[in-house]
């Protein structure tokens, strides 16, 4: 079944709404695709679906490409007063607590390459994803 406007409309707006907050839109747009009668896996839709991800992770890496900028240059860059020591300090820290925060997901991911499709798997993913 393909997608029509009014469909694509909703997903784009939730998607949209939910990808801003530390939230998994996954669960939202799974109960919206099932009161529009959509397929829950995507698979009617999943070259909308992969580029609304795409799109959710470009809007967010531009939102915050100062600080992602400086939490990368705080690895190769040596401060010189204190004031920018500390900044740094804090940059390399906030770049270590992303790198360690995505490696349960990546886990998750790969575990549950093989239960795609099962409902306690997809569960345990958005739990896990707002417990990182």
């Amino acid at each position: 079944m393909e997608l029509d406007w009014l469909q694509m409309l909703l997903l784009s707006i939730v998607q949209g709404m939910c990808g801003v907050f530390p939230l998994s839109e996954g669960g939202f747009l799974t109960i919206l695709r099932k009161l529009l009668g959509l397929s829950l896996d995507g698979s009617s839709d999943g070259l909308y679906s992969a580029m609304m991800q795409l799109a959710v992770a470009l809007a967010v890496l531009f939102f915050f490409r100062r600080d992602w900028l400086a939490c990368l240059s705080s690895v190769s860059r040596r401060a010189i007063d204190p004031a920018s020591r500390t900044a740094q300090r804090l940059n390399r820290r906030m770049l270590t607590l992303i790198l360690v925060g995505a490696v349960p997901m990546a886990l998750s991911v790969f575990i549950s390459v093989d239960f795609l499709g099962s409902l306690l798997v997809s569960a345990g993913t958005l739990i896990l994803d707002g417990l990182v």
